[in-house]
């Protein structure tokens, strides 16, 4: 192993593609060795795994807020059962979903999905972040519920309506979910933009880049 090789952990593809967004972005001599896998739940299977691999190798891992209150509940809740967090264990978690990230990047991800930008939720203050009240996007549901089963009833590309958009209640996702959100996150996604709306995602920035900072002071 070099020195700022790291590893990347998150829910899914969407997660993992936002990592490796921010670390090369903004903590470009960080180096990806892989992302390891896990699936939903077994992040928090693996946590303890995760925490011994993070006194080796620094891990960055992103997780969702799901059903907790706030980010500092659901990051405690994560970590139930593990001692001594190691210091190059950063993790993170988006809210309320790694979407809502996406969501942040109001103007540009309106322009990609064809949606006007009034049917996108606002970004305003709540306690989603902790006792504190912080900006976060604002949605009346899940985020990626509302994504596949509301926004994207309002968009005029009938391509990536049919990727992402879902029909009734039989599907979270549509079928070629991730073949029209990857290529946003990668190509166009303004990170600067969205960071101004969301203080868990700019909380992230701020820990990847302290990592940097550690590694190669």
């Amino acid at each position: 192993m070099n020195k700022g090789d790291i590893f990347i952990a998150g829910e899914d593809f969407v997660t993992i593609e936002i990592l490796r967004r921010i670390v090369g972005d903004y903590a470009p001599s960080l180096h990806i060795i892989s992302s390891l896998p896990a699936r939903g739940s077994e992040l928090k299977t693996k946590i303890s795994y995760f925490n011994k691999v993070a006194q080796t190798i620094p891990i960055v891992l992103l997780s969702d807020l799901d059903t907790d209150d706030c980010a500092p509940l659901a990051k405690k809740k994560l970590l139930i059962g593990v001692n001594n967090v190691a210091d190059d264990f950063v993790v993170n978690i988006a809210v309320d979903e790694a979407e809502a990230w996406l969501y942040a990047d109001k103007v540009g991800f309106s322009k990609y999905l064809k949606v006007n930008l009034d049917k996108f939720p606002i970004a305003k203050e709540s306690t989603f972040g902790g006792s504190k009240k912080r900006i976060e996007v604002d949605t009346p549901c899940k985020t990626s519920y509302h994504l596949t089963h509301i926004l994207m009833k309002e968009s005029s590309d009938a391509v990536k309506k049919k990727q992402i958009l879902v029909e009734g209640f039989g599907s979270c996702k549509g079928k070629e979910y991730n073949s029209a959100i990857l290529p946003f996150i990668r190509n166009v996604w303004n990170i600067e933009s969205a960071r101004k709306n969301s203080y868990s995602l700019n909380g992230m920035i701020q820990r990847v880049q302290e990592l940097e900072k550690r590694i190669f002071l």
